[in-house]
């Protein structure tokens, strides 16, 4: 299952460059779309990836099917442990994405340079993200497993290490960021 769906990654990667290219520039007198040819690609792209990941999922050894002709009912107790647990982090991201979208607005109104050296930063700051999320998983993965043995201590003694390890981890990423700005910076440039 896993090497299908790294196939079927490879492939929308190449897909969507392919569609990137000609959408975006044109090709053979077609005019290109400029940046709609970009983003009508990745829609498209990940469109094609979507049936490919379906094959992949019916071809695999798992033991998974997924058809659209099999009857699909509502478990209602699931879905209402599923929303509780679900509605608080939908509105956490709600709520993320309403802040990312006015002050990529307050940015943007300063300037096409300030805008790029914004997201420049961005990309550079996502590094350090990265070691947080990796933390934030593997809590998720040992609390949860804790807690369904009813070990609530263990459980909590996992989050709090979980928590402490990945500040450390972001701290040091983000001094090294720190002296090493202008190089960082300047890769992009």
């Amino acid at each position: 299952m896993v090497r299908g769906t790294q196939k079927v990654t490879l492939w929308i990667n190449a897909v969507n460059l392919v569609l990137d290219y000609i959408l975006i520039f044109g090709i053979f007198g077609f005019q290109g779309l400029g940046i709609l040819g970009a983003g009508i690609a990745t829609t498209l792209s990940r469109m094609i990836g979507v049936f490919l990941l379906i094959i992949a999922i019916n071809k695999g050894k798992s033991g998974l099917k997924f058809s659209l002709k099999s009857s699909w009912s509502l478990d209602r107790k699931m879905f209402k442990n599923i929303t509780q647990i679900g509605y608080p982090a939908g509105l956490e991201r709600l709520v993320m994405r309403v802040g990312q979208l006015v002050y990529s607005s307050m940015i943007i109104a300063m300037g096409t340079k300030v805008y790029a050296a914004h997201n420049i930063a961005g990309v550079i700051e996502s590094f350090s993200y990265m070691l947080g999320f990796g933390f934030a998983i593997a809590a998720s993965t040992l609390v949860g497993q804790n807690l369904g043995v009813k070990k609530p201590e263990l459980a909590e003694r996992y989050a709090v290490l979980s928590n402490f390890l990945g500040t450390i981890f972001m701290i040091f990423v983000g001094i090294i960021f720190f002296i090493f700005a202008r190089p960082l910076g300047l890769l992009f440039t």
